[in-house]
């Protein structure tokens, strides 16, 4: 949308820098709380659960906004904790 406006472009991609670094920060904090998962990269979750809030975005705009977006997005995140915080998976001892 910004190509023609590269003072636009360089704006947004400063947000978004601003963004992932408050992403990060909070994951960090939960992590040292034991909140999430240590056996999976921190960007990975960031990446996983802003590309479940966006598809759902997508979703909604496409569907001509026939759903509550507020509530269906709390469903996501709900899950997404569930999938942060869920049990390691244990490896199995077969050789």
């Amino acid at each position: 949308v910004f190509r023609g406006y590269p003072e636009l472009r360089a704006r947004i991609a400063e947000l978004k820098a601003e963004d992932q670094g408050r992403a990060l920060e909070a994951l960090n904090q939960a992590l040292e709380r034991g909140e999430v998962r240590s056996d999976v990269e921190l960007m990975s979750i960031a990446s996983a659960v802003m590309g479940m809030i966006y598809f759902t975005i997508v979703f909604w705009i496409d569907s001509d906004f026939s759903f509550d977006l507020v509530k269906v997005v709390e469903s996501r995140l709900g899950d997404a904790l569930r999938l942060m915080a869920g049990p390691v998976p244990q490896r199995s001892s077969r050789r």
